[in-house]
C-alpha cells in the first residue's frame, strides 16, 4: 500500500519544447540589406572587373594582328583566253666587246706567232655571209633589222651595237678591207674568233690571242667542201 501512495504523489510534468521557451531576447528575422556605399563599392568592383577583361582580350587581338594578317582573296577565278597565240620570234643578240668603229682595231704583238699565208678574203666573206644572215635569206637577225631602216648589214658586222651600212657595197668594202689590215698581223684564228666573239682576255682584263673557237672550226669545215 504504502508503495502505491508514493507513486499516486508523483505529478506528471510537462515537455519542454522551443515553443515553450522564454522569447525574452530573441528578435524576429530580417532580409539583409546593403548599405549605399555598400553598393556602390561592389558595382565599381564588378566594372572594373569587366574593363579589365575587355582590356586583356583587346591586347590580345592586337598582338595577334601584330603578327598576322587577314588578306580577303576571291573565292573563284575565272580566266578566259585562247587556246593558243601567235608571236614573233625575237632574235637574241650576242653582246661581245668590239670596237665602236669598224675601223677602230687593235691589233696584238705578234712577236715569234707562226702567221701562215693568209687565204682570200674573198673565201671568209662568202662564208661569213653565209653563216651570219644565210645569205642574207634568214627569216630573223640584224640584216632583217637594218633591212627595216632602209640599210644594209648580212654580215653580221658589229652585231652588238645594231650596225647597218648605207648599203651592200659599202658593207662589203669595208668589212673586205678590215679583214685584210687583221690577216696581216694576226693569225687566222684570231680574226675569225675576234670577229664572232670579240677579244679574248684573261682576268686581269689583259687581250690575250684566241687559240680555237667554233667560229674558226666552222670555217674550216666550211673551206674544205
Amino acid at each position: 500500500m504504502k508503495g502505491n501512495m508514493q507513486f499516486k504523489n508523483i505529478k506528471k510534468k510537462k515537455a519542454t519544447t522551443i515553443n515553450s521557451l522564454p522569447k525574452k531576447g530573441l528578435k524576429s528575422g530580417r532580409p539583409f540589406k546593403l548599405t549605399k556605399k555598400q553598393k556602390i563599392a561592389t558595382v565599381g568592383a564588378a566594372v572594373a572587373l569587366v574593363v579589365w577583361i575587355i582590356f586583356l582580350i583587346v591586347k590580345g587581338i592586337s598582338g595577334w594582328f601584330d603578327r598576322n594578317q587577314i588578306v580577303f582573296q576571291k573565292v573563284v577565278s575565272v580566266k578566259i583566253q585562247a587556246p593558243f597565240v601567235i608571236k614573233k620570234r625575237e632574235t637574241e643578240i650576242n653582246v661581245v666587246e668590239l670596237p665602236d668603229h669598224p675601223r677602230d682595231y687593235e691589233t696584238l704583238n705578234v712577236v715569234d706567232l707562226d702567221i701562215p699565208e693568209a687565204p682570200e678574203v674573198a673565201s671568209i666573206l662568202e662564208f661569213i655571209h653565209e653563216k651570219e644572215s644565210q645569205n642574207g635569206t634568214a627569216p630573223t637577225g640584224l640584216h632583217v633589222t637594218c633591212r627595216e631602216r632602209g640599210m644594209w648589214n648580212e654580215l653580221g658586222w658589229a652585231n652588238y651595237a645594231s650596225f647597218c651600212f648605207e648599203n651592200e657595197a659599202q658593207g662589203m668594202a669595208e668589212v673586205s678591207s678590215e679583214l685584210n689590215d687583221r690577216l696581216a698581223n694576226n693569225r687566222l684564228v684570231e680574226v675569225l674568233c675576234v670577229y664572232s666573239n670579240g677579244f679574248n682576255r684573261d682576268l686581269d682584263g689583259n687581250r690575250i690571242p684566241h687559240n680555237n673557237c667554233s667560229y674558226y672550226q666552222e670555217y674550216l669545215t666550211w673551206s674544205a667542201k
